[in-house]
């Protein structure tokens, strides 16, 4: 009786791809964490400076620096983000 013959196993993805899919992947998931984590401390940093810099005024602008201090924190994490991806994007053209 003649057996059925074994296809071949067939794949889009070639053995060799898997290793750099994988370094890119995890570039990726490092870029997303590293920007995130720099806009959570700069926010963080302003908004800390800033009740620091409220505490020496009294009156009605209690808070108004404090919210000062926050969006110049987002403002430099922002800028600080722009600058790591570009960083990163440089060095992935070669």
């Amino acid at each position: 009786m003649d057996q059925p013959s074994k296809s071949p196993k067939k794949s889009t993805d070639s053995d060799s791809d898997k290793p750099a899919n994988t370094g890119t992947v995890l570039k990726a998931a490092g870029l997303v964490s590293a920007i995130g984590i720099d806009i959570a401390v700069c926010t963080v940093a302003g908004y800390y400076l800033g009740s620091w810099w409220d505490s020496f005024g009294s009156g009605s602008s209690t808070g108004i620096r404090t919210g000062i201090g926050v969006l110049i924190g987002v403002v430099i994490g922002m800028v600080s983000v722009i600058y790591l991806i570009k960083k990163v994007m440089e060095d992935s053209d070669g």
